[in-house]
């Protein structure tokens, strides 16, 4: 069930993405972790708008990660999507994040736990790339959203619009979905790892033979 639910996610995100091309999300370094469960890992996330789509809302979280893992923390910048960028001076005429600072989780109804990790309206929209915004660490085109989790199985996390109450609102107050990005968990089956471990005791012992 949860794999079948992971490759509808999977659709809906290169659905959205090839009928709007909107505000995209890309994961920072990998997007993948193998691991036991227990183990820590770090999800880093940029945003861009590659499209110029013009923005007066917008909506996102990191989400469907209930059985994956538990959220442990995470910081967002206080603004993305901006015209301009001054170094020690900050950035200007984007979009503010209401969820820029530490990272909270939050769930509605029966969608399970999400991180919301942009929240923005604006009365003028919004229509930058993003290319020249500073990230967390105050440097250009790094990571914006940053979030830790510990793994608890196997499955997919996603980062996108596609959370209930999350979109991205145009000045025609259309609702358009950005293009998601999907981080994957792997822990490993406890036989597989036992099978592994004899393996490779099994090819250290055929050495000490050959020798």
């Amino acid at each position: 069930m949860r794999l079948f639910s992971s490759l509808l996610a999977t659709a809906a995100i290169f659905l959205a993405a090839s009928s709007a091309s909107a505000v995209e999300f890309e994961i920072v370094g990998p997007t993948s972790f193998t691991g036991n469960v227990g183990d820590q890992f770090t999800i880093d996330i940029v945003m861009r708008n590659a499209s110029l789509t013009q923005i007066s809302s917008l909506g996102a979280s990191v989400y469907d990660y209930d059985g994956v893992a538990t959220f442990d923390s995470g910081e967002a910048v206080a603004s993305y999507l901006n015209q301009f960028c001054f170094p020690a001076s900050g950035c200007f005429n984007g979009l503010t994040n209401l969820s820029g600072g530490a990272l909270v989780e939050s769930s509605i109804g029966a969608n399970g736990n999400r991180v919301q990790i942009a929240l923005s309206a604006t009365l003028t929209p919004v229509a930058n790339d993003g290319s020249i915004d500073e990230g967390l660490d105050g440097v250009t085109g790094s990571t914006q959203f940053s979030l830790t989790f510990t793994a608890a199985g196997t499955g997919d996390i996603i980062i996108g619009t596609g959370y209930e109450g999350d979109g991205i609102v145009q000045p025609d107050s259309s609702i358009v979905q950005a293009q998601g990005a999907i981080f994957t968990v792997v822990i490993p089956e406890p036989g597989t790892a036992l099978l592994m471990g004899l393996g490779l005791v099994g090819l250290a012992t055929a050495g000490r033979r050959q020798e």
